[in-house]
C-alpha cells in the first residue's frame, strides 16, 4: 500500500512540488540580479527563457487540474538540464567558452561560490533536475498503463479507486498554487520597492580616493563585467582574456612607439585597436568609456603600470 500512496501523493500534489521549484528558482534568480546586481551572462539568460514560463505553465496545468501536465513541463526542462549542465562544466574548466560566452559577462565567471562548489549555473542545474525527476514520476503516476499493472494496489476498499475512478489530479492544486503565484507577486514588488545596493564605484569617484586594485578586482561595474571577471593576474592563466602578470613591462613593447600608459589607456577604452595574438577582436566589452569616468580608468592604469 506505500507504494500506492506514493502514487496518489505524486497524483494530488506533483504538480504543485514542480511550481514550487520553479518559483523559488524564479525569484533566487531575480534576487541576484535585481538586488544583488549581478549581470547574467549569456547562458544564464538561456536558463531563465527556459525557467520563467514554467513558473506559468504549472501554475495553469494545477488550476485546469490537468493531467497532462509533465506534457508541457518537461521539454522545458529536459532542455534546462542540458544548458545548464553544460554551463556548470564551462565554469568547471570542462568545456572552453562557446563564442556567444565571450560577449559581456564571460560565462565561467562565479558570482557565487558557496562551500567551494555551489554556483548559479549549479543551483539551475539542481531545479531543473529536480522538476524533471518530479514531472517524469507524475507522469508514471497518471499512466494507465501503470494502474493496469497495479490493480492489486487497489483491491483495498480504503484506498483509491482504480484507474477509471482515480482521484482528480492536483487536489487542493489551485488554491495552493494561487497561493505560491502571490507569494511571488509580492516579492516581486518588494524586489522593485527596495534600493539599490550603493555603488562603490561612485562613491570613490566623488571622494577623489579611486583605487585602481579595488576597481580591477571588482566582479562588475556598473552594468559592465569587471577586469577580474576576464583577467587573471596569474602568470600563464588565461580566463577569457590574457593574464595582466607582467603587463606593466609587455605594455612597453607592444605597439612601437606607444608609451605603456598610453597602450593601456587605449586598451580600456578601445580593445580593438591593438588585439593580443592568440586572442579575437570583439571579445573583450567594448563600452568602457561610458562605463566608467576618467578617473576611474586613470586608476586602472596605473594600477595595471604597477604589475612589472
Amino acid at each position: 500500500m506505500t507504494k500506492t500512496k506514493v502514487w496518489l501523493f505524486l497524483q494530488d500534489y506533483g504538480g504543485i512540488l514542480a511550481l514550487v521549484v520553479a518559483v523559488t528558482a524564479t525569484l533566487g534568480s531575480l534576487y541576484f540580479s535585481e538586488v544583488a546586481g549581478f549581470v547574467p551572462c549569456t547562458l544564464c539568460w538561456y536558463q531563465r527563457i527556459l525557467m520563467y514560463p514554467l513558473t506559468f505553465i504549472t501554475l495553469v496545468g494545477i488550476i485546469k487540474q490537468d493531467e497532462f501536465l509533465p506534457a508541457y513541463v518537461l521539454p522545458f526542462s529536459l532542455i534546462g538540464v542540458g544548458v545548464s549542465g553544460y554551463h556548470v562544466l564551462i565554469q568547471n574548466g570542462v568545456f572552453s567558452h562557446p563564442a556567444t560566452c565571450t560577449v559581456g559577462v564571460p560565462c565561467s565567471l562565479r558570482y557565487i561560490n558557496y562551500l567551494g562548489f555551489i554556483t548559479i549555473p549549479l543551483l539551475a542545474f539542481t531545479a531543473f533536475t529536480l522538476i524533471t525527476a518530479v514531472m517524469l514520476a507524475t507522469r508514471r503516476a497518471f499512466s494507465h498503463e501503470f494502474w493496469d499493472e497495479h490493480d492489486d494496489f487497489e483491491n483495498d476498499a480504503s484506498e483509491h479507486a482504480t484507474s477509471q475512478t482515480r482521484t482528480v489530479p492536483y487536489k487542493w492544486g489551485a488554491p495552493l498554487g494561487v497561493v505560491l503565484l502571490l507569494v511571488m507577486l509580492v516579492t516581486l514588488a518588494a524586489f522593485g520597492a527596495s534600493e539599490a545596493p550603493e555603488n562603490p564605484l561612485s562613491v570613490t569617484a566623488s571622494t577623489g580616493s579611486v583605487s585602481g586594485e579595488a576597481l580591477f578586482r571588482q566582479i562588475t561595474l556598473g552594468d559592465a563585467p569587471g577586469c577580474t571577471a576576464c583577467h587573471s593576474l596569474e602568470p600563464g592563466t588565461v580566463i577569457v582574456g590574457p593574464s595582466m602578470a607582467g603587463i606593466a613591462d609587455q605594455a612597453t613593447v607592444r605597439v612601437p612607439g606607444q608609451s605603456a600608459e598610453a597602450y593601456l589607456q587605449q586598451a580600456i577604452v578601445n580593445p580593438d585597436a591593438h588585439v593580443v595574438d592568440g586572442f579575437t577582436a570583439g571579445v573583450m566589452y567594448q563600452n568602457y568609456e561610458e562605463a566608467l569616468t576618467k578617473e576611474q580608468i586613470d586608476a586602472l592604469v596605473a594600477f595595471l603600470l604597477t604589475l612589472e
